[in-house]
């Protein structure tokens, strides 16, 4: 007998985001825009960019999806710096120099907003132009 049930509900909270992009790129690929959609698999060895691969007229586009309950949450340096952020700069660049194959875009998508003036990180990103995943939807990008 089972006495205490886990609760994933605040677990599977964090994957809406990653689950809603899933959907839409397999209604794409069953639509015959994309090639094909890999779901949650490690490409390389520690692979930081796993969530979601999808080839589009055989370009490979890998994304990463991060959300946070806290509508206000900001991306910060220690985002890409902290020993346990799963974002660390060197994991990222070492997910792109293991490839065995071209990536045309590596992609961090976020809920989080832009980071505040006082953080270090706002002094190496600057806003840029970028297609945005979902057709028709208005949102920042940061390179």
């Amino acid at each position: 007998m089972i006495k205490n049930k886990g609760n994933l509900k605040p677990a599977h909270s964090g994957y809406r985001y990653q689950d809603i992009a899933t959907a839409h790129f397999l209604i794409q690929s069953i639509l015959g825009k994309c090639g094909s959609v890999t779901v949650d698999k490690k490409q390389v060895e520690d692979d930081r960019l796993d969530d979601l691969e999808v080839t589009i007229s055989d370009k490979v586009f890998r994304k990463q999806i991060k959300s946070s309950p806290d509508a206000s949450r900001t991306i910060k340096r220690l985002d890409f710096t902290g020993s346990q952020s799963t974002l660390r700069i060197d994991r990222l660049v070492l997910t792109h120099v293991r490839s065995p194959y071209a990536v045309e875009e590596y992609r961090l998508s976020a809920t989080w907003q832009s980071p505040n003036a006082s953080d270090e990180l706002s002094n190496f990103i600057k806003a840029v132009d970028a297609e945005p995943t979902f057709e028709g939807t208005s949102v920042s990008f940061l390179s």
